[in-house]
Formats: structure tokens, sequence, C-alpha cells
């Protein structure tokens, strides 16, 4: 029974395309652990079968360390950057194997980590993860096919182990609609007036403190995040909505992306307006610090890459920003601020938000 149930399952890895990678002699495993092996463009998947029949449990630590010096070696040799390891433990399971099987950890920002299944021949109990641990198709017809013999025992906190987070969108349509709006509203500006010109810029909307609270014009508040000073200006928000924008819409979803931008735009730009009542402002550095702040968040709170950010880019990245609002203080055109308000106002925002709209992972 253990002899067909090992075979079909390589035989399922071989149709997988994983492929069979030889492991050094070993005293404690003569022949009782096969390590198969997978790579793609963002993970190295391993599929690790253990023969508990033939094997000294109590040993299994040495075992164990082994093993993750042969998945080392493999990883470093081809210089994979994220690897997942599912232990397949198949035979009679004492307490020294379940033991394993029951341990979780924390997979935040790791590169390497395991998984573990137990598959106990003899009472016809499987012991797996509550939920399939990876999208990926041919991986989770393993994963079915250990769920099915006999009962089933999960053993293991539900959740995604894979380090990337899953879109929930497919076309970021809002991020391009926001950077189609902000190209257009240039053009017209600098076809009336231009883009600096202090009056063109009231007359389109801009910030302005006593003009929006004195004289009721609140739309003042709503408007700058869509107006620009200069190309430059235009461009390097631009830049900022296709880094994070577009990621935070297909990560987080078209309305919230949406609220985030528009709540955290509109703080960036009371709060300019607060720490700067003379200026006449706009720009959309507070909405693009939100989504920068919110997909921060996100990443923290789901302990997630988004594609190739990880939380240490992500910090950079709003080093970066800020850092750009606090040296280049003043426009070259019309003398207008770039005010640093603006962005940490966004930023806070996003951020909380962000935290507001991310659902908790234990």
């Amino acid at each position: 029974m253990y002899s067909d149930f090992v075979n079909g399952l390589h035989q399922t890895l071989i149709g997988a395309g994983y492929v069979r990678i030889n492991m050094p002699a070993h005293v404690l495993c003569p022949g009782e652990v096969a390590l198969w092996g997978r790579e793609t463009s963002s993970m190295t998947y391993f599929y690790v079968t253990y023969n508990t029949h033939a094997m000294d449990t109590a040993k299994f630590p040495e075992i164990k360390k082994f093993v993750d010096e042969c998945l080392n070696q493999v990883t470093e040799r081809i210089s994979a950057r994220h690897s997942i390891a599912f232990n397949i433990f198949v035979g009679d399971l004492d307490e020294n194997i379940t033991s394993y099987i029951n341990q979780s950890q924390d997979f935040a920002l790791m590169p390497q980590y395991d998984v573990y299944f137990g598959v106990d021949m003899a009472g016809g109990v499987s012991y797996h993860p509550k939920a399939p641990v990876t999208t990926d198709k041919s991986l989770k017809k393993i994963q079915d096919t250990l769920g099915r013999i006999g009962g089933t025992k999960p053993a293991l906190k539900s959740s995604d182990l894979s380090p990337f987070a899953q879109p929930v969108v497919k076309t970021p349509f809002l991020a391009y609609t926001i950077i189609g709006v902000n190209v257009l509203m240039f053009i017209l500006m600098e076809i009336t007036g231009g883009s600096g010109d202090n009056l063109n810029l009231l007359r389109f909307g801009a910030a302005q403190f006593h003009l929006t609270f004195e004289y009721g014009q609140f739309y003042r508040l709503f408007t700058p995040m869509f107006l620009h000073i200069g190309l430059w200006h235009l461009l390097s928000n631009t830049m900022w909505i296709v880094v994070a924008g577009i990621r935070t819409e297909r990560y987080l979803g078209h309305w919230k992306f949406l609220l985030i931008y528009l709540i955290s735009g509109v703080v960036g730009n009371l709060a300019m307006m607060l720490a700067s009542p003379m200026t006449i402002g706009a720009g959309a550095s507070g909405a693009v610090s939100g989504i920068f702040g919110a997909l921060f968040a996100f990443m923290l709170v789901t302990k997630k890459r988004v594609e190739n950010l990880d939380l240490r880019i992500m910090g950079t990245l709003i080093a970066i920003n800020m850092l750009a609002g606090f040296a280049i203080n003043v426009m070259a055109v019309g003398g207008n601020a770039i005010a640093n308000s603006a962005h940490l106002g966004g930023l806070v925002t996003g951020f909380l938000l962000g935290l507001a709209t991310t659902k908790w992972k234990s």
C-alpha cells in the first residue's frame, strides 16, 4: 500500500514537471527520503517524501537537518529567492512525526519555509493544512490527493503560505483613468494660460485656504489632486501612480483604491492649506502618498510580497517620495510649494485606511 501510494505520488510529480534531485548518501536515511523540485519565475517548489516505516523517527531532527542542507545547496546553486518545501510523511505516524506536522512558523519574510503533510497508511488518516497552500493547479491536485486518504485531520492553520499576495482584480482601470484625467487637465491648463500661472491654477480649482473656507469653495479640497504645475510635476506623480497605484488597485480592489486615493488627496490638500494658508497649491502628492501608505499597510498586515515589492523596498520608495518632497520645496514654475504637509497627511491617512480595509491575519 505504501509503495503504491508513493509511486503514484511520484508519477503525479513527474506529470507536474518535477525532477528527481539526487541526494548524497546518509546513514540515517538510506533511500528512505526522495527529493523532487520544480522552478518557476517567482518560486522554487520542493517535495520531500519520507518513508516512516523504514526510519528511526526518534532521529528525525538529524534527518531533517540533512535534508535542509541538501535543499540549501540546491537553492544556492539555482539562486532561488523564495522556496517552499512540502514534507510528506507516509507510513505509521508516531508522536515524533506528528509534532513536526503540527508545528507552524512565522512566514512573514522567510526566504524558505516548510509545509508538513502526514499520511497514516494504517489509520487511513491524512494530516494537512485546512486550505490549499498554493493556487498552482498542479500542486493543488497533489494536495487534493493527499487529502483524500481516509478521514481528514487538519493540523496546520488555514492560510495561503505563498509569500506573494494574489490580485483581486485583473485590470486597474481606475488608476489608468486617473492618469488620463491628470494628463487631460494638464493639457487644458497649458493651452488656456499655462499650468504655472496662478490665476489659471485658481480658475481650474487649485487649493487656496481663504477661497476654500472664507468663500465656501470647498471643491478646492478635491480638485487640486488632478492638477499639476509643470511637466516634471505631472510625470513624477504619474510614475508613482504606475508604481504604487496600479498595484494598490489590483490587490485591494477598485473601490478600496478609489476611496483611499480620494480621501488621502482631500486630507493632503487640507493639511497643505492649513500649513500654508497663502499658498496656491496643486498636485496629487497627498493622494499618491496615501496609496503608498495603504499598500505598505496591506503588505504589513498580510505579510505578503506584492509582485516584486516587499516591505523593505516599499519603505525605501516611501522614503524617496517623502525626501523628494522635502528637498524640492518650491516648484520651478510659478513659485508654488510642493507642500510637505500634503505628503505627510496623505501618507498617514492612506496607511490608516489600508489597515482598516485589509483583513488582519493572525
